[in-house]
């Protein structure tokens, strides 16, 4: 209603009893998208949600961590032993790496570009032929989210969030203009 927060009811059970929903990203009010455990995403439509299984991932019981979205482009990471990213471009999830990878947990999106993070400071960048390593790692520390400023500068945060308490933290940043300092 524009004011409150309110539950959403509809979730499939396999989401809502034995899984999770880690992010969620979209393009409009009628266009969102939500990454769950199991290969499964939700789509919102406006009017409903409704589950999006992606086969392969579900059927290596793989957790998508992290989900974006531009107008011509959703890409979902994630992974159970191996990382994976499937993209989709209005149709159907595809898979768009080979099996072998490391797990992926942080995905952005832009009209123009497209980042993936992961274990081992892992940075992929989508080009016209596919998603590659995007240089050498600068940290071997796990990253887990990804963002691409309205100016094209890609940004990376992560650490060693999986254990209590979190440390390590690291921050990247790729663009022509770098910030100048951090409080």
């Amino acid at each position: 209603d524009g004011t409150t927060w309110t539950a959403m009811t509809g979730l499939p059970a396999d989401v809502s009893d034995q899984g999770t929903c880690f992010k969620v990203n979209g393009v409009s009010a009628n266009d969102v998208w939500i990454s769950c455990t199991s290969g499964t995403t939700l789509h919102w439509d406006g009017t409903q949600l409704s589950p999006v299984v992606i086969t392969a991932a579900a059927q290596d019981q793989d957790s998508l961590f992290s989900i974006s979205c531009s107008s011509k482009l959703c890409a979902t990471v994630g992974g159970a032993f191996d990382g994976v990213l499937y993209e989709n471009a209005g149709s159907a999830w595809k898979s768009a790496l080979p099996p072998g990878g490391p797990v992926l947990t942080g995905v952005a999106v832009s009209g123009t570009d497209a980042y993936a993070v992961g274990q081992a400071g892992v940075i992929l960048r989508r080009t016209d032929s596919g998603w590659v390593t995007d240089g050498k790692p600068v940290t071997t520390e796990n990253l887990h989210a990804a963002w691409i400023d309205p100016m094209g500068g890609g940004w990376a945060v992560g650490g060693m969030f999986d254990s209590s308490p979190t440390t390590e933290g690291v921050l990247l940043y790729k663009g022509d203009t770098p910030p100048t300092s951090l409080p």
